[in-house]
């Protein structure tokens, strides 16, 4: 149970870590990203403005650069070139003089290439969906802007060469990503080697609760032991009656409860289990032609249906409990003259399953999803009649836990279903 609980602490504190991880460094990235396109914009308007090109007198006032200062070394290494195109869309000049690695029929395809989407996609023009504007080109990325006609109808076309954008901004996701694995591999060595440590009150708690538990069944066995021998030996006295015989009922049923949870206690601390290879279906077989004959008493139909040589991972004797908690809660609950089914089942190499059945009309009464907790019982007008402890399936919970197991409980047109799925063979 500790070693669950510490699992659980890790994988979930190691989780919100990762969160707001990816959350604080997404935002890092995607305003990076943005204030990127925001200086690409503002050097494609400038250039715009001053008639396709980026003189050498640049004024500094209205700029908003931050990671591209503009400055009189600006015109030689930004990589940019204009097209002008007349109102036919037909291009009429060009200048390319500020870049080396674009011709004029690499330039004359890219200007028909974005002619064509914006002819396109006009209705992206104006709306909230419009963001800079790219294209690729000899491997390479270029931003673009399209100005709006002269008076002559003519219009001029800008490109610039982003690439030292977009390799600044694949470095900082790189860096990023690899800044956000590092954290989070040493939040997980840390949190690992320190999470007992902060579960330490808890831990405490839970070993303290086993040994008041434990120490409590031993107590309360001798004094119920004299009471057992003290009543038989009235009995023998004066003979057996109703007062003697309840005595006895109830000291078996308090005896029946230490014994159940010096059990569950001895679960949870998880030691002298020896675990093998256990063929479940040779237990299952022999726990219930032993329940066979008690059910048949009751009038009851029990059958089995159960592949040959299922093999688990378990303790056989801890799984014989399990086996007998269910078949016990299956003969104690099933309607009068109805019928017990016995399943084992393989599917696949990890899919072994265990199921036990009966007909129980009043299980739309009962909520499975409490019927694992301790003293749960469900149709108190029905539950009440029958004799238990209230903590049989706790117990077969506390089994399936030890051995990683997922046990479920379903009710369904009369038929009340436990089964106890996912065993490690």
């Amino acid at each position: 149970m500790i070693k669950t609980l510490q699992k659980k602490f890790i994988l979930v504190s190691t989780c919100v870590v990762a969160l707001i991880l990816l959350a604080v460094l997404g935002l890092i990235n995607v305003m990076y990203m943005r204030q990127s396109n925001n200086e690409i914009q503002e050097v494609l308007k400038y250039i715009s403005q001053n008639h396709g090109e980026l003189p050498s007198n640049i004024n500094l006032k209205n700029t908003t650069m931050n990671r591209l200062q503009l400055n009189d070394e600006s015109p030689s290494q930004i990589r940019y070139f204009s097209v002008f195109i007349d109102s036919h869309d037909m291009p009429v000049h060009y200048d390319l003089s500020h870049i080396t690695s674009i011709h004029r029929a690499s330039a004359k395809k890219m200007v028909r290439k974005i002619l064509a989407f914006e002819k396109n996609y006009q209705w992206i023009k104006g709306s909230p969906f419009q963001r800079l504007k790219r294209l690729q080109q000899n491997h390479l990325s270029f931003a673009y802007y399209i100005s709006k006609p002269d008076s002559s109808g003519q219009r001029m076309i800008i490109f610039m060469d982003t690439s030292y954008f977009d390799n600044s901004n694949h470095e900082i996701f790189n860096f990023s990503a690899t800044f956000g694995l590092f954290c989070l591999l040493a939040f997980f060595i840390i949190v690992s080697l320190f999470s007992k440590r902060v579960l330490h009150p808890i831990i405490e708690n839970t070993e303290k609760q086993k040994r008041f538990i434990t120490n409590a069944g031993h107590e309360l066995k001798t004094p119920l032991s004299i009471i057992s021998a003290n009543t038989e030996v009235t009995e023998a006295l004066n003979g057996k009656n109703e007062w003697t015989q309840s005595t006895l009922n109830q000291v078996k049923r308090l005896n029946d409860l230490v014994n159940s949870l010096m059990t569950i206690s001895r679960l949870e601390e998880q030691q002298n289990l020896q675990i093998s290879t256990v063929d479940l279906s040779q237990v299952t077989l022999k726990i219930a032609k032993e329940y066979r004959s008690t059910a048949i008493k009751k009038g009851l139909t029990l059958s089995t249906t159960i592949k040959e040589h299922v093999k688990v991972k378990a303790e056989e004797k801890t799984l014989e409990e399990l086996l007998n908690i269910l078949l016990d809660n299956a003969v104690k609950y099933c309607d009068p003259g109805g019928i017990i089914t016995v399943n084992v089942d393989s599917k696949g190499f990890s899919n072994k399953y265990l199921s036990v059945s009966n007909t129980y009309q009043n299980g739309d009464k009962i909520d499975t999803s409490k019927l694992f907790e301790r003293f749960y019982r469900g149709d108190i007008s029905h539950n009440n009649k029958i004799s238990g402890s209230g903590i049989g399936l706790s117990m077969a919970k506390g089994i399936s836990d030890f051995y990683n197991t997922q046990i479920k409980a379903n009710w369904h047109d009369g038929i009340m279903t436990i089964m106890v799925s996912n065993f490690k063979s």
